[in-house]
């Protein structure tokens, strides 16, 4: 198995790409834009989950798999050079 794999690499995702992909999608990626303190406050609170996800599969070997999906998922207005 390569120490890295991409998404592509992977025949069934592992649990926590699941669980990643499953709050990306879920995500609402323009709550800063909010002007409700609670709607600001939740999204911040599971950007803050994300990226700790994040973290967790690059140390669990699936880094580049995480990354490909945090970049499928983020709207391309928010990417901001990363493409």
């Amino acid at each position: 198995m390569q120490t890295n794999p991409t998404l592509n690499d992977l025949n069934a995702l592992p649990r926590v790409l699941i669980e990643l992909k499953e709050m990306l999608q879920k995500h609402d990626w323009f709550y800063s834009y909010s002007d409700d303190h609670r709607a600001w406050q939740k999204g911040h609170d599971q950007s803050l989950d994300i990226y700790a996800l994040l973290n967790k599969a690059a140390e669990l070997g699936y880094g580049d798999a995480a990354k490909e999906l945090h970049s499928k998922y983020i709207p391309d207005v928010l990417k901001g050079g990363q493409q």
